[in-house]
């Protein structure tokens, strides 16, 4: 691997996000000085900043189908979506009562997701700003969601040690995954055919955990079912929490 440009953000970034592949070879960051940078990805240039955060930006999401849309979430416990050519604030979601751990938006881009510290999930409308669903039931914060590629379920990964599966049209909870040993930091999956999901688990202690987990996800002959969800390698190697997984 070889570094291929180093861009000074100004402050400690806490999240990134290249464009939907064919967009304008953009990329988003979102810092700990409450704003979102748009970076021209190979040559390090700015060409806007977000700004409307009260608070450390804390997650950022391209919309897959338009690279002109971006979402953050902030420990303001706010998510906002913004027009990037415009510099403009589209929609501003309030509801969540912790700060936001993660943020993402489904494959069809009408459907915009959000964790929290609050230990729920919540889905917005996309295209009105309209809730449709608050998921409750994870027993500490919730660190990251993933909608599948293919089919309509959502993960979510907590400091319960569990991970979580949930239906994306209303929120209702399908089935509760166990087997990780620290807290359930985050959640991937192959964007092909999203029959590898990744999840990553942490308790800080060196050596211990800090493993990435990889599964067989198995949907069934609908796309409201799912046959099998197994755990089938370990990855370890890293001494601190895993913040963010990401497939080729």
């Amino acid at each position: 691997w070889k570094c291929v440009k180093t861009v000074d953000c100004g402050s400690a970034v806490t999240s990134c996000q290249f464009q939907p592949e064919g967009a304008a070879g953009l990329l988003c960051t979102g810092s700990a000085d409450n704003l979102l940078r748009v970076w021209k990805a190979l040559k390090g240039d700015c060409v806007t900043v977000l700004a409307g955060h009260k608070d450390r930006v804390s997650a950022c999401s391209f919309d897959p189908l338009n690279g002109d849309l971006v979402c953050s979430g902030s420990d303001d416990t706010s998510v906002r979506v913004w027009r990037v050519s415009k510099a403009k604030e589209l929609r501003h979601y309030k509801g969540h009562t912790s700060p936001i751990t993660s943020v993402s938006y489904n494959p069809n881009g009408d459907l915009v997701a959000s964790a929290s510290q609050d230990r729920s999930v919540r889905i917005w409308s996309a295209r009105d700003g309209k809730s449709v669903a608050v998921m409750e039931g994870h027993g500490g914060p919730v660190h990251g969601l993933a909608f599948h590629t293919k089919t309509e379920w959502l993960v979510s990964a907590s400091a319960d040690k569990t991970l979580r599966i949930w239906r994306e049209s209303d929120g209702n909870f399908l089935r509760e995954v166990k087997g990780h040993k620290g807290a359930a930091t985050c959640v991937a999956f192959d964007p092909a055919y999203g029959t590898l999901m990744a999840t990553a688990e942490a308790d800080g202690l060196k050596g211990r955990t800090n493993a990435a987990w990889l599964w067989s996800f198995q949907a069934g002959t609908r796309r409201t079912q799912i046959k099998e969800v197994l755990h089938i390698n370990t990855l370890r190697g890293h001494e601190s929490k895993i913040r963010q997984l990401v497939f080729d």
